[in-house]
């Protein structure tokens, strides 16, 4: 129901690799001691790099201290550009971050290895930030190609940032390839590689490959760990890929695990993101009780939150629960209030499916003309949301991992020895298959053909009772028009009925029973499941308890249907 607000989670876990977890005293220090204006020059530079996002102003005065330190000046006047670029990208003044980042790797080239590689991944993180994902791949691979294998800090930094860049543009087989090659680098690093491995296991979770997801968390060991932002992180995604897996308890658990470091760290916008996503979770469960506590608790968090979208979620779900709850006019108005925060055109997505609530609720109530009318409202948002165009995005990344392989140019000569042994093999199995195929074709024959004349005066018989039926028209209570040909599936959700149609992503939503709709579809349509009807003609694959429908939905056969799906794909020659 609110997948805006999960993407929207997932991207405030989603990061930027470093070598370690920045050790601010140790940083501290090394200026502290240094012995010499170079050394501290450095120190500085790398203490500047490390300092949390929040604090771009003092890495901006660091900037101008370097500047006091400088005896000839280029150096330090590159080290300098140094900081005021990574200052500017800290506060996401990225156009001006790579003004300063370019001064400083033209300078810093031959002078300072680690500095100037440093600054050519901050220049490429500026890029990605920035929208210009070409430009970040170019100058990521630059460093991967240039640095010595010797710099584990460029290596390890680059890898990972590729990654993430390659995960922007949904090429997660590249991206998943890159985050691995990073833990290579510096396998002793459980910081970064934790962070790493949860980059992973998103991607997998993205995918809908949610035991790969889990297999990936499993590889890190946090019990080490001292409460701090990326241990919450971890059983935060641990908790959400269980709940994906069907295991409520163990993901209650997780998110239970992540509120308790939140709290102890006093991190409030992570608490209210794991308060929040746990009562909607308890709501889906008819925990209203549990569900309200958190609420409770979410709502005490409200004013640290420095951004005003991530407040919206609030009223949906508190809405949510006033409707469950039966407290109907307290719902619809904290519905309406969630209507009006999002009235922006940049706050769309994050509408969610806050008509539909708003129709359920006013069915509720017995106003069903208003009823109707917000139902209207839900799916003409449906086809515009941001949503429909993450969910192509998703599948397209999908679809590329489960095609991609590691990156690497093939040895030609070794390609083509690969390609004519691959061919030489098909063609061998070709003649033994076709050998086998002519030999039983033959052998029974004589059987067959009385049984395949009587098969084909069925199928003509009904082909042309199919025939008839394509033009039949099915007029929903909301007065929307489908043709039978161009239902796929329909399921039953509650009073509600979705069709899901072959030329439209999002089903048609309608207020209605199976049975009725049953009636009146052409008998190409049988029920299989208490909660689920099909079209016939749509299955590609039949399993014991499921089907694979052609547009790769794989539905539920219960055992009361089994016979009755058998017998009516037996009835139109579909087979089994």
């Amino acid at each position: 129901m609110l997948r805006p607000f999960v993407s929207l989670i997932l991207l405030l876990i989603g990061f930027s690799l470093s070598a370690q977890a920045p050790n601010l005293d140790s940083l501290r220090r090394v200026v502290l001691q240094a012995e010499s204006n170079r050394e501290r020059a450095d120190a500085l530079a790398q203490y500047g790099n490390a300092l949390p996002n929040f604090r771009s102003e003092e890495v901006m005065g660091l900037a101008d201290s370097v500047l006091l330190l400088g005896e000839s000046g280029a150096y330090y006047q590159a080290t300098s550009d140094f900081l005021k670029g990574v200052s500017y990208f800290k506060s996401r003044s990225f156009p001006l971050a790579k003004k300063y980042l370019k001064l400083s790797i033209a300078e810093l080239e031959g002078e300072n290895e680690d500095l100037f590689f440093r600054a050519k991944n901050v220049l490429g993180l500026s890029y990605l930030y920035g929208q210009e994902n070409d430009s970040a791949i170019y100058v990521f691979n630059d460093v991967l190609q240039t640095a010595p294998s010797s710099n584990l800090h460029a290596m390890y930094s680059a890898n990972g940032n590729i990654g993430l860049a390659y995960k922007r543009i949904g090429e997660y087989g590249k991206a998943i390839y890159h985050f691995q090659e990073s833990q290579k680098v510096d396998p002793a690093n459980e910081y970064g590689n934790l962070n790493t491995t949860m980059n992973v296991s998103l991607m997998f979770l993205e995918m809908g490959l949610f035991e790969d997801a889990l297999r990936s968390l499993r590889g890190s060991d946090v019990t080490g760990f001292e409460p701090q932002p990326i241990k919450s992180a971890y059983y935060n995604n641990l908790a959400r890929v269980f709940y994906e897996l069907n295991q409520p308890d163990s993901a209650e658990y997780y998110w239970k695990a992540s509120i308790a470091i939140n709290k102890q760290i006093n991190r409030f916008d992570g608490l209210y993101f794991n308060q929040m996503t746990l009562a909607e979770k308890l709501l889906e469960r008819a925990n209203l009780v549990e569900a309200k506590a958190y609420l409770d608790s979410a709502s005490m968090q409200l004013s640290y939150l420095r951004r005003p979208d991530d407040k919206f979620r609030y009223n949906l779900i508190l809405g949510t629960y006033y409707y469950q709850n039966n407290q109907l006019d307290s719902a619809i108005a904290r519905f309406n209030e969630h209507i009006e925060n999002t009235a922006s055109p940049r706050f769309l997505g994050l509408r969610g499916d806050v008509y539909l609530l708003l129709s359920q609720a006013y069915e509720e109530k017995g106003e069903i003309a208003k009823s109707n009318e917000y139902l209207k409202q839900h799916n003409a948002l449906g086809e515009n949301m941001r949503e429909k165009e993450r969910e192509r995005f998703l599948a397209e990344a999908k679809a590329n991992y489960l095609l991609a392989v590691k990156e690497g140019d093939l040895d030609a000569s070794n390609q083509k020895i690969e390609v004519y042994t691959m061919q030489r093999i098909l063609l061998i199995v070709a003649v033994f298959v076709l050998i086998i195929i002519l030999y039983i074709y033959f052998r029974n024959y004589r059987k067959t053909v009385s049984g395949l004349a009587v098969q084909a005066a069925e199928n003509v018989n009904l082909s042309k009772q199919i025939e008839k039926q394509k033009t039949q028209i099915i007029e929903l209570k909301s007065k929307a028009i489908l043709e039978a040909e161009e239902i796929v599936a329909v399921k039953s959700d509650g009073n509600y009925l979705e069709f899901y149609l072959k030329s439209k992503d999002k089903p048609e939503i309608d207020r209605n029973r199976l049975k009725n709709v049953l009636e009146v579809l052409p008998d190409y349509f049988v029920q299989i499941h208490r909660s689920y009807i099909i079209n016939l003609k749509e299955v590609r694959i039949k399993f014991s308890d499921k089907v694979e429908m052609k547009n790769g939905e794989v539905l539920p056969v219960s055992r009361t249907y089994k016979d009755n799906l058998k017998d009516a794909l037996s009835k139109f020659g579909l087979g089994e």
